[in-house]
């Protein structure tokens, strides 16, 4: 992690390093299969002769992670992933942005942002509730299990930044 290198046996030795990959590894995957549930879910977007459309379209569901992509760039920024910040304010965007996305697929059309949930805590906390139960539900009804979704970086991940 980071730009530090780390050994096989040294890996499996110190716990907070194993958090920390473990910590990635669920990043990753929750990552991936959202993408892969949003390809399935809303095809066109991937399946359009202009491939751009697909382009633009995984852009969009890149911005729910400060534009960072599939990988957490740890090197960069601890808050690369603010849909995991204990901070409400700053996971606020990113929640705002998985609605955005998911107003595209099948019965997503409800879930709308208001100028309220920029600045009221309950109206924020309602909305952060209803975009995570329309996530788990529509992964749930494609796929048939419940997603992993990592909700809190570990507090041990600071130290591995430089």
């Amino acid at each position: 992690m980071g730009r530090r290198q780390h050994h096989a046996p040294n890996a499996l030795c110190g716990s907070h390093l194993f958090v920390g990959i473990v910590w990635e590894l669920a990043l990753f995957n929750f990552r991936l299969e959202l993408i892969f549930l949003d390809r399935q879910l809303v095809p066109y977007f991937y399946n359009h002769s202009d491939q751009r459309l697909a382009l633009r379209r995984e852009r969009v569901i890149y911005e729910i992670w400060n534009s960072g992509g599939v990988r957490p760039m740890w090197t960069d920024d601890l808050k690369c992933d603010r849909l995991t910040s204990v901070l409400w304010d700053e996971r606020r965007e990113a929640v705002k942005q998985m609605a955005i996305v998911m107003k595209d697929w099948p019965d997503g059309q409800h879930l709308l942002w208001t100028d309220q949930c920029s600045s009221d805590f309950d109206a924020y906390s309602k909305f952060e509730t209803e975009v995570f139960t329309f996530y788990v539900e529509a992964f749930h009804g494609r796929f048939g299990r419940i997603p992993h979704v990592p909700l809190e970086q570990p507090l041990s991940l600071g130290q591995f930044r430089k």
